[in-house]
This record gives C-alpha cells, structure tokens and sequence, in this order.
C-alpha cells in the first residue's frame, strides 16, 4: 500500500478518534488554518466564509463567552471550527501536489472494515466497539460518492470497495446513512439521465440498487420500532428517538433565547440542560444520557443535528455562512463537459448533497473521523475540478 501524505494525515486522525482524544485535533488545526492562510485560499470562496467563520467565533469569545470560561463544553464546540481547518489545508495541499481521491478513500473503507474485523475477531463481539454507526455509515456514503461507477469498467475497479461499504452497512444498518443513501441514488439516475452519463448497459442496476436501497430502509425503520415496542412496553419511536428528543429540548431552549441571540447565537461552552423542564420521561432519559458522555451538561453536540448546533452556538449568522459555504462549492459547476469531467462534477455534486444531509441527523463535521473524511474529500473534489475545468473561484 502506498502511504500518501493525505492518508497518512487520515491515519492521525482515525487513531485520534480511536483514542477518545479529539481536542488533539487542535495542534494541526492551528498548523492547518496558518499554512493555508500563507498560500493565500482566502481569495477562494468557500475558504474565505470559513476565516470568516473564525473571526465570528473569536468575536462570540470575546462578547459572550470569555477566555476565561473556556472550558470543555466551549472546547466540544470550537471543535467544529477547528475541524474546518481540514478543508483549508487539502484544497491548499491539492492545489501543489495531486491526490487520487478514489484510492484514498478505497484505503478508507478497506482501513474501517479491517479495524472491524480485527476488533470483532479478538473480542468477539462488538460492545465498546468506538465507531458508532452513524460514523460508519455516513463515511461510507462519502466514500461512495466517488466509487460509484458509470460504466461497466469502473464496475470491475471498484467492485470490491462498493462490496466492503455495503457489507459495512449491512453489519451496522445506520438509518441515517441508508436515507442519504436513497437521496444520492435517486439524485444519480436522474442527474445521469439529464446529462446521459450512465452506460445504458449498467442503468437498470442502478434503478435495482435504488429499489433495494428503498426496501432495506424499509425493514431498517420497521425492524428498530419493533425491537423498541419490545423492549420498553407502550413505548413508540417517537418517544424513544433521540433526535427527536434533542427537538423537543431545542424548543425548550428557542422559548428561552432573545432575539438577539436567535440572530447571533448562545456563544461556546452553553450547558443547554439548564432551565430544561423534563415533561415526558424519555426527553429525560435523552438528556441523562448525553449528560452521562458530557462530563453532566448537555452541549450543542448533544442536539443530534449539526445545523441545529450551528444555530444555537452561532445564530441566523452561523446557519447563513455555513450555508454560504456549501452554495459556494456548488456554484458555478456546470455539466456541460466531456465524459470524464461531467463524470467528476456529478461525483462532487452528490457529495455536497450527501455533506448536507448527514449533518440533520448527526454531528458529522464536528466529529473527528467523519469530519475529517467529509471536509478533506470536499477539498480534493473542488480542487480536483477547479483545476481541470480551469473555473476560477476567486472573490
């Protein structure tokens, strides 16, 4: 296997998230945001909104929340900023040096199914197995973007890795990544239809693996309500589902926030279990159970939904920037190109749209693993195209 200075850096951070030592992240964070300043992507702008970003935190610091109340619940929530260094650093890296996206992320599911099966073999089980299966399903979907074939030969390359995502999904059955995995394949037939990208041979295997992706969802959602009914007697999905818990417990906290902090946000660090009137058992248990991983508060993490962390920590004015950033890598692609470069913007395409999916139902760029492989394959992928399509992106 040849190690690569991208899947090197991924190998950090994967032990890192093995390890339960996220603040880590912060010492290439720091490396990260003042090397890609030095190479000037400011003047891109999807980085410019991220420094941006920044200095709008720094000034929420200073109004709100202080330099001397930074403690670990501020630290779960710059996570988050520091994080988006990653994307800086790999769009300024990519822009000197080439990186071929699909072996990194074929190194990736091969490196998740090894680490399973390694941990499965000695322990024989799969308690305190650290990656959850929100984590394994949303890196999969990441990565799918980019194997996914149209053509019978790309098929045959990628077969295996295709084969070891799905097998993954199949063991973990993470709801969330199976309905973002719907969404992307529907976009692809119809985005392949509009533009013919698809090798008319291999289109009824998608519409196959759409249906299938469909039904298993299916079984999915019905299976987790019966295995609820029957656990807790008289206990429906509603009342067990933490994101939806974490809803309820953001209506408490919207009832209680001034205008001005529903325009500029909480600040970091606010423990959102205050003042929280536990009216239903299960919004209770919810809230005992983050507070439990939470060293007893209940961060903006805890809300199951990185938009919704991103409102109450940051306001309209954090949802518009974060919003921005998105619109701004999808601007301007337009697929009207030759085969292989129509190819590479419907890949970048379902990649955004499976980015902006996965953060309603899970703390995905925040969390170390998959906020890594989500924002890093952003980076390659714009590169990528900004590149060879010579679009310029510049403000």
């Amino acid at each position: 296997m040849k190690f690569s200075s991208t899947i090197l850096f991924y190998f950090a951070f994967f032990l890192i998230h093995l390890t339960k030592l996220g603040w880590l992240v912060s010492i290439p964070a720091v490396y990260f945001y003042i090397s890609s300043f030095v190479n000037k992507v400011f003047q891109y702008r999807p980085a410019f909104i991220v420094y941006v970003l920044l200095f709008y935190s720094f000034i929420q610091i200073i109004v709100k929340t202080g330099f001397q109340n930074l403690g670990f619940s501020a630290v779960l929530d710059a996570k988050l900023l520091m994080m988006f260094g990653i994307f800086l650093f790999f769009f300024s890296f990519s822009r000197f040096y080439k990186v071929n996206i699909n072996y990194y992320l074929q190194t990736v599911i091969a490196s998740l199914f090894l680490y399973f099966l390694l941990f499965y073999l000695i322990q024989g089980n799969l308690v305190n197995f650290v990656l959850i299966r929100g984590d394994i399903g949303a890196v999969v979907i990441i990565a799918f973007c980019y194997l996914i074939p149209f053509s019978k030969e790309q098929i045959k390359k990628n077969i295996i890795w295709i084969f070891l995502g799905l097998l993954l999904m199949a063991i973990f059955q993470g709801r969330a990544s199976i309905l973002v995995g719907c969404i992307i394949l529907g976009y692809f037939i119809y985005i392949s239809l509009v533009h013919k990208a698809i090798e008319k041979k291999i289109f009824s295997l998608y519409l196959f693996l759409f249906a299938t992706f469909l039904m298993v969802a299916v079984f999915i959602f019905s299976s987790r309500a019966f295995d609820i009914s029957e656990s807790f007697s008289g206990i429906t999905v509603i009342e067990s589902e933490a994101r939806l818990m974490a809803l309820y417990v953001l209506y408490e906290v919207l009832n209680k926030m001034t205008i001005s902090e529903i325009i500029f946000g909480n600040g970091l660090g606010v423990d959102y279990s205050q003042n929280i009137q536990c009216n239903l058992k299960f919004v209770c248990l919810h809230m005992q159970n983050i507070m439990t991983g939470n060293q007893g508060i209940y961060p903006a993490i805890g809300f199951h939904n990185e938009w919704i962390r991103i409102f109450v920590t940051f306001g309209i004015v954090g949802i518009v920037l974060t919003f921005a950033f998105f619109y701004y890598l999808w601007a301007k692609i337009r697929i009207e190109d030759s085969v292989l470069l129509k190819q590479k913007k419907i890949r970048f395409q379902l990649l955004l749209i499976s980015s902006v999916c996965l953060m309603f139902s899970h703390g995905v760029l925040g969390t170390t693993i998959t906020g890594f492989i989500i924002l890093s394959t952003l980076a390659l992928g714009y590169s990528d195209i900004q590149k060879e399509s010579k679009l310029r992106y510049e403000i």
